[in-house]
This record gives structure tokens, sequence and C-alpha cells, in this order.
């Protein structure tokens, strides 16, 4: 008995050790998690928190985290067993803001409403039929194929698909509890969105790209030497880890970290500028914090892509989320319908054209194309390339695309005069390859 006791006694010892030394302090990314995203979830996208605990909640320790809804403050609160609890709010324009606890986000946001001459574009009205060539029939064969049995999120977990072809939506599912105008979370959508943000002040004069001291914190060091061109194509040559999987320098960034650029900034070199590529969500977050930092005032910076873009594509939806302070989480917090993104897509598919009226440099598609230094042709200037056939070797070379966390898509492939949306809550069992392959052996050429 003795004996037993005494196993007993070691073995609770190495549980309460492990959990302290290893799943404790994680407790902090983990909370942030849920309360950030149940947040978002349910004030933005409309959903239930049984669903959201389900279908978006269901990895990792995520399970396992309470959920405490107020809603008179329009807020969500995460513990692990009453443990280091987190609280995201809803702010109106904003989204959700996650917050360390007892703090409060006092920013005020604010836009300019008025509308400019120069920002009036004629209503866009989506085509929907079979273009030429197209097999309407096999086509939906493949669509059908991408969700799950009943259209539930259990395996595959797609929430939505559009095929758009000639400007045309030519194939169009949603899986519940979405449906057309459904919002829906981009994540590292949003870095390619940042992309277009940076195009947009580029053909307005407002940025170079070769600009360099970009920041007072970097002005005393071999930092001043990043340039605007090196952020967007992830080769400012800075530390970063990017691990989703354990406490490191995206989660901290993103789950306990008021202020979205502070870690980012105080990262050192570890190559030259330019001549290292590394991907960084916090490279993303610093692009966001430039952009904030060239505007005379808050009311410009929070009025500036719905005027000059969003607006002008109707694309009515989107939704950027900050972070306490106001500033935009570039790298991986815009809200938006499918067709939305997909409007966006067809923006860089018609090269910064819409609707005949160019609204980024006409150089900017090849511009974001062209791969980074270092990055195996698989990078451009914040969208993924598919050079070489590097990541679908069924897809064509030309095309590129916008790469959110969960299996968020959006493909543009010029040679097809094609637009391809996937969204999801995960793709672990998602054959992006096969899809595309399918979409494109059945779509008019």
């Amino acid at each position: 008995m003795r004996k037993i006791f005494i196993a007993l006694a070691g073995l609770i010892l190495i549980i309460l050790a492990t959990f302290y030394y290893y799943l404790f302090p994680r407790l902090t990314i983990v909370n942030g998690f849920a309360a950030k995203i149940a947040c978002s979830c349910k004030y933005i996208e409309g959903r239930d928190i049984t669903e959201i605990k389900k279908n978006v909640l269901y990895h990792s320790l995520l399970p396992y985290t309470s959920l405490e809804i107020n809603e008179d403050k329009f807020s969500v609160r995460a513990t692990f067993f009453g443990l280091k609890p987190k609280t995201a709010v809803y702010k109106k324009g904003v989204g959700c803001i996650l917050l360390k606890e007892g703090d409060s986000s006092s920013f005020q946001f604010t836009q300019n409403k008025s509308r400019f001459a120069e920002d009036s574009i004629p209503v866009f009205t989506w085509k929907e039929g079979i273009t030429a060539g197209t097999r309407k029939e096999q086509l939906d064969q493949v669509v059908m194929a991408a969700f799950d049995e009943d259209f539930y999120l259990t395996d595959k977990r797609t929430s939505a698909v559009l095929v758009i072809h000639n400007d045309t939506i030519v194939a169009e599912k949603y899986a519940k509890p979405f449906n057309v105008s459904s919002p829906q979370l981009g994540w590292s959508m949003a870095k390619s969105l940042l992309n277009t943000f940076i195009g947009l002040m580029v053909y307005n004069d407002k940025i170079d790209l070769s600009q360099q001291n970009l920041f007072s914190e970097w002005k005393n060091d071999e930092r001043s030497k990043i340039s605007l061109n090196d952020l967007l194509q992830m080769s400012s040559g800075l530390e970063w880890e990017e691990d989703y999987t354990k406490i490191c320098d995206v989660t901290t960034m993103l789950y306990d970290s008021e202020k979205i650029a502070e870690i980012p900034l105080s990262k050192q070199l570890v190559g030259k500028p330019g001549k290292i590529w590394l991907y960084s969500s916090g490279t993303s977050n610093l692009i966001s914090c430039f952009i904030r930092n060239s505007f005379a005032n808050d009311e410009a910076y929070f009025s500036y892509l719905n005027r000059k873009l969003f607006d002008r594509l109707g694309m009515s939806s989107m939704l950027q989320e900050t972070d306490a302070t106001g500033t935009f989480i570039g790298s991986s917090y815009v809200y938006g319908l499918p067709r939305d993104w997909a409007k966006f897509g067809l923006l860089y598919l018609h090269n910064g054209t819409w609707m005949g009226k160019q609204i980024l440099p006409d150089y900017w598609v090849n511009y974001t194309t062209s791969p980074a230094i270092h990055s195996k042709n698989q990078y451009g200037a914040h969208f993924w390339l598919n050079k070489e056939h590097s990541f679908y070797k069924d897809a064509p070379e030309d095309m590129f695309y916008a790469d959110g966390y969960q299996g968020q898509y959006v493909f543009i492939i010029p040679s097809r005069d094609l637009v391809v949306v996937r969204m999801g809550t995960g793709d672990k069992n998602f054959d992006v390859n096969s899809f595309l392959k399918g979409i494109l052996e059945n779509v008019g050429k």
C-alpha cells in the first residue's frame, strides 16, 4: 500500500509539474484566442456560442475554456477552469478588441463620411450564370465535394466557395450556419489587403516603396535602412518566430499585447535588409503601424481604405479589427462577405482597375507577383505565388493568392480569367490541389 501511495503521489507531482511548466504559461494565449475569436464570431458574424465552440474552438485546449458572455457590455470573457482570464469587447466599427484584465480601450473611432468626386464609381452588379465552355454539372460536383456531408463543419470544414469566371459567378455554395449574407474571417488574407492599402497610398502619392527610416525606434541603428519594400516582401531581416502551437512572438503579439506593433518594433536584425526572407505577421503589423503614422489624424486613417477601396468596389461588409489603441491588425483580422473577398480578387485579376478606372498603380500587380529574394519564388509582396507550381502542381504558374490560417483563400488566375474563393474554419482534410484541378478542368478556357 505504501508503494502504491508513493507511486500515486509521484504521478500527481508529475502531472502538476507538467501543468505548471507546460500548460499554465500557455493559458494566457489559449484564453486570449478563445475570447477574441468567440467575441468576433458572435458580434460580427452573428453566430451562436454553442456553434462557435463546436466549429471554431475545437482544437488544442480550446474546448476546455469557459466563455462568459456579457450582453450589456458586448464582451466575452474566457477562462481555463477559472485561470488566466482574458476579455474581448466589441466596439462598433472596429470589431472585437482583446484587453488585458481590468483594462479598457479608450480610443475614439471616427470616419470621414463625406463623399469625394474622385471616389465616385458606378455601382457594381454581379452577373450569375454559365460561361462559354463551362461544364456546370461537373463544376457543381467539384464544389459540392469541397464541403462536408450535409454542409456541416465537421471534417473539411469548408464554409463557402465561390467560382468567378469572366466576371460571372458560375458556382457558389455555403455551409451551415453561413449564407450569402454572412461575413467571414480571412485570417492572413488581411496581409494581402494590407498590400492594397499600401498600393492605394502609393497611387495617390502619399508614400514611396523606397522609404527608409520608417520608425523613430530604429533611427539610431541599422534597422533605419529597412525599406517599406523590404517589409512588403517579408525581407526586413528582423528576428521573428511564427509558431501558433506555443508561446512565441506571433502568439504573444496577437493574444497578450494591446499594442500590435510593440513586439515587432523591438526585434533586432538577424540578416541584412532585403537579403533574407522570413514570413512574419509582425512585419505586417509594422506596416500597419507605419500606415497609421503616415496620416495626419486617425479620422483620415480610419476612413482611407473605406473611401479608396471598400466604397468603390461595393465591399460594404468589410471590417478591419484593431488593437486596443486603434491600429488595424494588418496581419490577421479582417471580416467580409465571400462575395466581397471575391471582388478583392477581381481587382487584382484586372490589374488594379475597377469598372474601367485605375485605382492601383498600373505596375502594382506585376510588383505584387514578383518573387521576393530568397523566397524560392513562393512569395511576392504580401501575396503567395505558384511559380514553378511550387504549391499546387495542377494549377497554373501565374496563379497568385491571399492565404488565411484556417484555409481561407482568394485564388487569382489571370490566364484563365478566374477568381476562386474558399472560406473555412480549418483545412486539415481539404485537398486544395484537387479542388483547384477540378475547377480548372470544368470552367471554360
